[in-house]
């Protein structure tokens, strides 16, 4: 019995020591790119439904015709954060939110040339799997450097 008290008090000391260590700069970083990169995925599902009125109104239609689009980035973040996020844990979870948000980034941009509601939905979706893949990671990274 005083073998265990004497193991579960060196590793109270052991988290005690961790504890009381300051924050480096490098840890400082990865906390604010990853909130940036959450920023970003609240950014992203609320740009849309604001835009869709002024869209509607220049494609002459209505504005339940983008209700597909508007759902679809939702499930795109559940493909993305269940079935891609974890490549992170094999593949590394830093070169995972560069891809994540590349695909983010271009899919975005791409919503600019389209001329379709079903267009949209399709990026959107492509959009939801990065923001997926990158909050999952960016949540996993975050923790790592805690």
């Amino acid at each position: 019995m005083s073998a265990m008290n004497a193991a579960e008090g060196s590793r109270h000391n052991i988290e005690e020591f961790l504890d009381a260590l300051p924050l480096t700069p490098t840890q400082w970083t990865v906390f604010v790119l990853c909130a940036m990169v959450m920023f970003v995925d609240g950014f992203d599902l609320q740009a849309l439904p604001l835009v869709v009125p002024y869209i509607a109104r220049d494609w002459v239609l209505a504005p339940p015709a983008f209700s597909l689009a508007l759902s679809a980035s939702l499930v795109g973040m559940g493909i993305g954060g269940g079935l891609f996020a974890p490549l992170g844990d094999r593949l590394g979870r830093k070169p995972m939110l560069v891809a994540a948000l590349t695909l983010v980034g271009s899919s975005t941009l791409a919503i600019a040339f389209v001329g379709a509601t079903w267009h949209i939905a399709a990026l959107r979706l492509v959009t939801g799997i990065g923001m997926g893949m990158a909050a999952v990671n960016s949540l996993s990274l975050t923790g790592e450097f805690a």
